[in-house]
């Protein structure tokens, strides 16, 4: 079995993926250092690249993601793996904040 290369921590942070000029809602269930699981009613083709608004402490943050996989059920939406493209500094301190 692989292991993962970076710890996830479950979360449930509110978020909205920017599709132009449309905002699509999701949560978030768990984070790392390089990505994050959300769960939506949407989905979008893996390779997909966009930018997530996320809040994380007090700040509103804009992440670039590429979808990586999609797992789509009946019941709960979509859940969507994400790579961050930039991580930005501000993440990164609060994913170090979490271990």
């Amino acid at each position: 079995m692989q292991q993962r290369k970076y710890k996830r921590i479950p979360v449930n942070i509110p978020l909205r993926f920017a599709c132009g000029r449309t905002f699509v809602p999701g949560t978030a269930k768990n984070l790392s250092e390089t990505g994050l699981f959300v769960n939506t009613k949407s989905s979008f083709p893996v390779e997909s690249k966009m930018e997530v608004l996320m809040k994380l402490e007090d700040e509103i943050l804009i992440v670039p993601i590429e979808i990586v996989r999609v797992r789509e059920s009946d019941h709960n939406g979509t859940g969507m793996g994400v790579r961050i493209l930039n991580v930005p500094k501000k993440y990164v301190e609060c994913i170090s904040n979490s271990y």
